[in-house]
């Protein structure tokens, strides 16, 4: 009987010389007399009950077909003689006679064979539905089944109509109660797996109907039954690829394993059988793909068939794909990966293939998995392999293709994950480069983004400089406008601004330019602001933008936002540190005197009803919001302060003064003011307890609202804190005693030049500032490299708890499986040699075998029983 490659549509069916299979008669193959077909279809019109001459008829046809063996000369036959209807007028009115239905499908398939024109006549005279009836009335009868399938198989062949045809009329449940029925068969196996391959290649319906018929499993079973069949093993793995299900996902890929190990110079077995294998471990459970034995020997199995078929891209393709999907979550499987050298031979496969968009992205997809878990071996191989170099030549070559950037991000992402070597090697090979030009293209697609983002995060400490070159920052910044909602991208995205924003200051300016202020701030906000560590990552990045002042402006949007944050992770100390850090700096030298006094009054706030805080504010940094909060004075205050009345500076000439200061909410947020000026400038005013402050100054000066003066301010260059001359007072001053004689004298003092030591103090007061600054930048960095330290070293104590877990797991689950297998032991012996069974009868999978020649040599004693099953 004739094999032909599945896909393709079957070979004509040729007159055997003897009669195999039961197959009709006819002569040598030369040209048959057109009489002679006139006769048989004239015959079969004048004695339509007579099955015998039916038989013949469809013989004689079924020969002439096959000898004008070009489809032209079949097409011809058909319009000259009519000979389909003749066909199927036999088929129909004798259906319960197996011989009229074997040559009727004989007859069919040799008028459809490399005949478009009589495709699809037979399609729509109903030539489908009647194979399919004639396979279902005779289930046992060989002959039957074979010519069936072959005529489905034809039929289909590049006919989308004819494939729903095949579906509707249950044509695949045909062919797949064939595999069952006669598994001992393996020329009727071959040919029911192809009429499966060819219904269901590129129609998804279909793929539907005979996965939920159970189309992977009986394929699988014939697999089983003829390991040594070359050709049955192709046709069963193009079956397996487009209709293995979770259910049979299991047992689909050990037997595609198995056909690439059993022919492994068969370059076609070879395509097959890798993405037979691939899709089988896609479907397959976390269970089967982390079992030690399975994880080793199809990963070994996987990279000899890469490496004995270089010069297939196809199986490049698959086989990269395979590894792809056996090490998906499954570090067991990583491990052994890298422990088969994959990691070399998905590199060479990308050296070989460089312009195949295919293999490139499966490739980069399998170094993604391999070295997120395969330990400091897979990245240690990644490194010497050239992988990262590999990768981002990949990059380059397919721009525009979205998934080999995204698997491409993927892989430098791991490779580069605590990995100082390919860390290096992304830098020297423009990696970062490549990186941002994906984010720049790739703005719409999520997972390229969350990839991109991280590998920039874990590069950007190392070459801090170049990623800021780079356009990384921008890169980032447009990332975390367009997916808020991501966690990944949020947080690594506030990493990469931090990196960027140390590497200089031009970097800083650079980074400040691209946005990152309300990039940063907005992380504090998003959706997936409830984690803690991405809130401090946040936090940290805005600290480190507000080291220069030109980033100060673009807080103002964010103050109340930071403080929420702040507010609403309290145990977060970190958190806490670096969003106080970055307003207090913005109070401090902010060019716009709102925004100063904004930011000074959240600090105080926040900080002052901190939980276990008390009222004191312990932070040493804070006290350098002194001189914004104290460079506006107004006028009466002034007045207060030069006849000794306020208590701030009368507490001002003692280096250890602390005083009590409240909060008038009448004035508005940001009126702190201490007690004497409460009682004599907001009488009646509804003020908050009174606390202590670490300040010698009169805090009304940021809010300039001092009843006294009728809410008129002036800016003056000395303070009451003593940070440079003294408050001038204002010649519209209010009509009281007390300050109508002193205000000439301070309207003098606004006329004078400060004087060369009053600059002098004032420069080495903000010198002071900054030195204070610097301190508690190094105290904050200290105290995270504690937190950092303390938390590493339980991590390490978990590890080695979680070791010590896992070797009393696997000491249990050996005994288990010791016991298991004493158990199923008896269970599962060889009815011939009581042996270890290696599989079932594939019709009642009752009876066990060792091997194909057992099997034979029960097969009389046992196809009774298993017919009567």
């Amino acid at each position: 009987m004739s094999a032909a490659t599945a896909g393709s549509g079957a070979a004509a069916a040729a007159p055997p010389a003897s009669k195999k299979k039961g197959g009709g008669g006819g002569g040598p193959a030369v040209a048959t007399a057109p009489s002679a077909v006139e006769v048989a279809v004239t015959a079969m019109r004048h004695q339509p009950r007579r099955p015998l001459i039916q038989c013949k008829g469809c013989r004689e046809l079924a020969d002439a077909a096959y000898n004008a063996n070009t489809g032209e000369k079949r097409r011809e036959l058909e319009e000259k003689w009519g000979v389909l209807d003749a066909v199927l007028c036999a088929m129909k009115n004798h259906r319960s006679a197996a011989a009229v239905q074997e040559q009727g499908c004989r007859a069919l398939l040799n008028l459809i064979t490399s005949c478009a024109e009589n495709r699809a006549k037979a399609g729509e005279r109903g030539a489908i539905e009647s194979v399919v009836a004639g396979m279902t009335a005779h289930p046992s009868n060989a002959d039957v089944q074979y010519y069936g399938c072959e005529a489905l198989r034809a039929a289909v062949s590049g006919s989308r109509d004819n494939q729903r045809r095949v579906a509707d009329a249950g044509g695949l449940a045909a062919a797949i109660d064939a595999l069952r029925g006669h598994p001992e068969d393996p020329e009727l196996q071959e040919s029911a797996c192809g009429a499966l391959w060819s219904a269901v290649a590129g129609a998804p319906a279909g793929k539907t109907a005979a996965a939920a018929a159970g189309a992977a499993a009986a394929a699988a079973a014939a697999m089983c039954d003829h390991p040594d069949d070359e050709q049955l093993q192709f046709t069963a793995c193009g079956v397996l690829r487009r209709t293995v299900t979770a259910a049979s996902a299991d047992a689909a890929a050990k037997v595609a394993a198995l056909a690439l190990a059993t022919h492994p110079s068969a370059a076609n077995i070879a395509e097959e059988g890798c993405a037979a294998l691939s899709e089988s471990l896609r479907h397959a459970s976390a269970a089967a793909r982390a079992a030690l034995e399975t994880a080793v020997s199809m990963a070994a199995r996987v990279v000899a068939t890469m490496s004995s078929h270089t010069d297939s891209a196809a199986v490049q393709e698959h086989a990269c794909r395979a590894l792809l999907n056996l090490t998906a979550g499954c570090d067991t499987a990583k491990a052994c990966a890298a422990k088969a050298h994959a990691v070399n031979a998905v590199v060479k496969a990308m050296a070989t293939y460089p312009t195949s968009a295919a293999v490139q992205e499966s490739a980069c997809g399998a170094l993604w998995n391999i070295s997120s878990g395969g330990g400091d071996e897979a990245k240690s191989q990644c490194a010497d392999a050239g992988a990262v170099e590999a990768v981002v030549k990949a990059m380059a070559a397919h721009a525009t293709v979205p998934g080999v950037q995204a698997n491409a991000c993927g892989a430098l992402r791991n490779m580069t994950l605590g990995c100082e070597p390919c860390q290096r090697r992304m830098c020297e090979c423009c990696g970062i480069e490549a990186v941002v030009s994906a984010i720049n293209k790739g703005s719409a697609n999520r997972r390229l983004n969350e990839e991109a983002c991280a590998a920039l995060a874990n590069v950007a400490a190392a070459a801090l400089l170049r990623a800021s070159e780079s356009g990384a920052a921008e890169a980032v910044c447009a990332a975390m406008r367009a997916f808020p909602d991501s966690q990944s991208v949020m947080m690594s995205g506030c990493q990469v601004l931090r990196w960027c924003a140390e590497a200089s200051t031009a970097a800083l300016l650079r980074t400040i330019s691209a946005g990152a202020v309300d990039a940063a701030a907005s992380a504090l906000s998003s959706p997936t602001s409830a984690d803690s560590f991405l809130l401090e990552r946040a936090a940290c990045a805005l600290r480190e933008l507000s080291l220069h002042e030109r980033s100060h402006s673009a807080f103002g949007p964010h103050i109340q936002a930071i403080v929420a944050a702040i507010a609403s992770r309290p145990q977060v100390e970190p958190l806490r540190q670096y969003g106080y850090s970055a307003l207090a700096r913005a109070s401090a030298t902010a060019a716009d005197e709102a925004l100063r006094r904004e930011c000074a009054a959240a600090v105080v706030l926040g900080v002052v009803l901190a939980p276990g805080c008390d009222g004191v504010v312990p932070d040493p940094w804070f006290r350098a919001l002194t001189a914004s909060l104290a460079r506006h004075t107004c006028s009466k205050c002034a007045s207060c302060a030069a006849q000794g009345v306020c208590s701030a500076t009368n507490c001002a000439s003692s280096e250890q003064a602390v005083h009590c200061v409240t909060r008038c909410d009448t004035c508005g947020g940001g009126t702190w003011v201490c007690g004497a000026c409460a009682a004599r400038c907001h009488a009646g005013h509804m003020l908050s307890p009174a606390f202590v402050m670490p300040f010698a100054s009169c805090l009304c000066a940021t809010n300039a609202k001092c009843l006294l003066s009728g809410g008129t301010t002036t800016k003056t260059d000395v303070t009451t804190s003593g940070e440079g001359p003294p408050p001038a007072a204002v010649s519209t001053a209010a009509p009281t005693a007390a300050v109508s004689t002193v205000a000439p004298t301070a309207v003098a003092k606004v006329e004078n030049q400060p004087s060369p030591e009053d600059k002098i103090e004032a420069e080495v007061a903000a010198l002071q500032q900054d030195l204070l600054l610097l301190v508690v930048r190094h105290q904050e960095h200290n105290a995270l490299l504690s937190a950092q330290c303390a938390e590493q070293k339980k991590l390490k104590e978990a590890n080695e708890q979680l070791k010590s877990q896992n070797e009393a797991l696997a000491g249990a689950l050996a005994q288990l499986k010791d016991t298991v297998a004493s158990v199923t032991t008896a269970a599962n012996e060889c009815a011939v040699c009581h042996r270890s069974s290696l599989f079932a009868c594939a019709k009642c999978a009752r009876v066990h075998y060792c091997s194909r020649s057992c099997q034979k040599a029960h097969w009389r004693t046992h196809k009774q029983q298993c017919g009567a099953n």
